[in-house]
């Protein structure tokens, strides 16, 4: 998956919002026929890869948490539905689109806001990684869309 359509083309993936079926102005909720199917289709997903992460802001970070958490619910209490999410891509790249970066700590941010959650605690970035989709390496190990 990705923060942007440009990125899921490149990675032959879905948008966050497509996968996820999150709304753009971060209503809540799928309806009940909605939340099951997706919930057979993610049912074996144990990793999912975020690229273009920089665009990825604390908002919609949040709204990724929930929906996982719905999508898995004996995993609910555990960031992301328990899942391990991998988020690919240069920190220094475009910054989220009216959303806040991952990142940037404001103390009058709401207790709700990702800085004070689990997931922003498991957040880390690793410096010097570089990927290239279109190496045999990374044709070897299948590394493909998890969804899609």
């Amino acid at each position: 998956m990705a923060s942007t359509g440009v990125a899921a083309f490149n990675i032959a993936g879905e948008t966050l919002h497509s996968a996820l079926k999150l709304n753009v102005n971060f209503s809540a909720g799928v309806g009940k026929k909605s939340l099951m199917e997706m919930q057979e289709q993610w049912k074996d997903v144990r990793y999912i890869f975020i690229d273009e992460f920089s665009m990825l802001g604390q908002r919609l970070l949040r709204k990724v948490d929930a929906r996982l958490r719905e999508l898995f619910p004996e995993h609910s209490k555990q960031s992301f539905g328990g899942r391990s999410v991998i988020l690919i891509g240069d920190v220094f790249q475009l910054p989220p689109v009216l959303d806040t970066q991952l990142y940037v700590y404001n103390p009058n941010q709401k207790k709700h806001d990702i800085l004070k959650s689990e997931g922003y605690k498991l957040y880390m970035v690793q410096k010097g990684c570089a990927s290239d989709r279109t190496s045999p390496t990374s044709k070897r190990y299948g590394i493909r869309p998890v969804v899609g």
